[in-house]
């Protein structure tokens, strides 16, 4: 057990040998010390040993960066036909939140080497799982599973300064879950690793994986640190951000700016080529009877709109529904998902800004998310001022 020299000291202890038959076969004395060797460190790169500047630590953390250090005693996959032994061709893949990134293959090699770093958008949500997925590549076929696992991102909303924080994961068999657990749900405040006061750092633990889960396939080593991007920030125009000229006046119009959307279903095969299939996604907004549309963006499963829109709407209990349709020259436009948006939720008349997830018509979660703001305010120009001898005394 490994804790037991957490403390570095060396400890001197008997231990009992066995031969094959499970019986005594005699004593081995032997002195055990942990300790640091910098010669077996990898060194990362600097965009996770450089601080972040101070006006970007005061703004939100939007991306997440992985370091994908190494792997040790990965399952050997190419086993030798004429001897004991065998290798593997490693490849990584990681997931989070619908986003994709695959490291390059390492051949013939149980402990590979990457040193490889990722940038995922995270301005949703940190509150997610980081999916890791280790292959032996295969140059004909169909790749051969190796091992996999997880880390929760929520244990990392509480690190000081938004540092580095670096762990070995074990890794699992298939439907063995590896993620591990956060702790309390973090607030909305907290959500996006914002700098508030923050309690000590915590030094993150093992992935939830025991020895005797399955076999022992190895694990791998990542870097992981949250850090804000200003080039992944797209503001929103004036017009929605601006302070109301008369909130004292009841609300009656929807400000609406539809932002951008990630990870979008392809709805277009790629043709008889095989190609990548895609989408030319549109908006169409509903509030009542009335509707609106934003512009087509062709053969784009992420795209970025920032058009703004404004609906007339005086009823508190109404409902803005969003849809998300991909755009066909010579048919109906087919539906893609959709999500709603109470108008109770916008009573404060506050500034709303967030990632809606989308569903099909069923309500069933579907891929894809659409980043939207809202706002419920008054404008005179839907105001019908009555004729004077109308009005009360």
């Amino acid at each position: 057990d490994m804790d037991s020299l957490s403390d570095r000291e060396t400890r001197r202890m008997w231990l009992e040998l066995k031969d094959k038959d499970n019986q005594k076969a005699g004593d081995l004395e032997v002195a055990l010390r942990w300790a640091h060797d910098p010669k077996l460190v990898l060194a990362l790169s600097d965009r996770f040993t450089e601080p972040e500047t101070p006006e970007c630590l005061e703004k939100e953390a939007n991306e997440l960066l992985v370091c994908l250090i190494r792997g040790k005693n990965l399952p050997i996959m190419d086993k030798n036909l004429m001897s004991k032994g065998g290798s593997s061709d490693p490849v990584a893949t990681l997931f989070l939140d619908g986003e994709v990134r695959k490291s390059n293959v390492v051949p013939k090699n149980l402990n590979p080497q990457w040193l490889e770093d990722f940038a995922f958008p995270c301005d949703d949500s940190l509150d997610l799982p980081l999916d890791v997925t280790i292959e032996d590549h295969d140059k004909i076929g169909k790749n051969d599973f190796m091992g996999q696992c997880g880390a929760h991102l929520a244990s990392l909303l509480d690190l000081e300064e938004r540092k580095v924080e670096r762990v070995w994961f074990p890794l699992a068999p298939e439907g063995v879950p590896t993620q591990r657990k956060g702790g309390s749900k973090p607030s909305a405040a907290a959500s996006r690793g914002s700098r508030n006061k923050k309690p000590p750092r915590r030094k993150q633990k093992a992935a939830s994986v025991k020895t005797g889960d399955g076999p022992n396939l190895g694990r791998v080593e990542l870097a992981l640190r949250w850090v804000h991007n200003p080039s992944r920030v797209i503001d929103l125009p004036d017009n929605i951000i601006g302070d109301e000229p008369k909130p004292e006046e009841p609300a009656n119009s929807l400000l609406i700016t539809i932002v951008r959307a990630r990870n979008l279903p392809a709805m277009d095969s790629g043709g008889l080529f095989g190609g990548k299939g895609s989408s030319d996604p549109f908006v169409k907004i509903e509030v009542q009877e009335e509707q609106t549309s934003s512009t087509v963006k062709k053969r784009d499963l992420n795209p970025i709109w920032v058009e703004s829109f404004e609906l007339p709407c005086a009823e508190k209990d109404a409902t803005a529904v969003i849809h998300v349709l991909d755009y066909d020259a010579r048919n109906a436009p087919e539906p893609i998902g959709r999500f709603t948006l109470p108008f109770s939720a916008l009573a404060d008349r506050k500034l709303m800004r967030r990632w809606f997830g989308l569903r099909d018509a069923n309500a069933k979660k579907i891929p894809g998310k659409v980043e939207a703001a809202f706002k419920w305010h008054h404008n005179a120009d839907f105001s019908i001022t009555l004729p004077r001898d109308m009005e009360g005394a």
